[in-house]
């Protein structure tokens, strides 16, 4: 099983990050990826530091970090 998760952080003027992350996306569900393997977070005016990571680490695993 192939299990993705992208995590994307951006600000304002980086809004073309998001529509390319979005395209890849969708790419990869026309190629077979269900909703389940695919995940993507985009975090809007986050910091690149760890307590983002963290949070998508949470969002990508559940199942290890807990609610």
């Amino acid at each position: 099983m192939i299990f993705i998760f992208i995590q994307l952080i951006y600000y304002d003027e980086e809004t073309h990050t998001v529509e390319s992350i979005e395209k890849m996306a969708t790419i990869l569900r026309k190629r077979g990826m269900n909703a389940a393997n695919l995940k993507v977070d985009v975090e809007k005016d986050e910091g690149h530091w760890h307590r983002t990571w963290r949070k998508g680490f949470k969002k990508a695993f559940p199942w290890i970090i807990g609610e």
